[in-house]
């Protein structure tokens, strides 16, 4: 199982105190800015989250030869695009085995992201 979770509660203080200002980022992260326009002896800064944990359980085995049962749900994500065209020789880009046609499809996953995490 993998463990994952949720923030709950956020709260962040500031000696001296003064105002936050927020905005989410690119990636959706909330980021927190401050001003102290004076002179000052002591900073400190107190961030307080309460979270929830969860387990996410693995996802069921899938064989590669039952995927085209599947190809009407997930077409959208399988569809060539300008910035990921098919008639690229992706497997040779990365490096990386294709999936066979009785290859299990969830082992193949794990073995593509730690490919392609570890080959950064």
């Amino acid at each position: 199982m993998i463990t994952d979770q949720t923030l709950l509660d956020f709260s962040l203080e500031t000696t001296p105190d003064t105002p936050l200002r927020s905005h989410r980022d690119y990636s959706g992260n909330l980021m927190h800015h401050v001003h102290l326009p004076n002179n000052h002896q002591v900073l400190s800064f107190e961030a307080n989250s309460l979270v929830g944990t969860y387990d996410i359980p693995r996802p069921e085995r899938v064989a590669a030869n039952q995927l085209s049962e599947l190809h009407h749900r997930f077409f959208e994500y399988l569809a060539p695009t300008t910035r990921v065209p098919l008639n690229e020789d992706w497997l040779g880009i990365f490096g990386v085995n294709p999936l066979t046609p009785d290859g299990e499809v969830v082992g193949y996953l794990e073995y593509l992201n730690k490919h392609l995490n570890h080959t950064r």
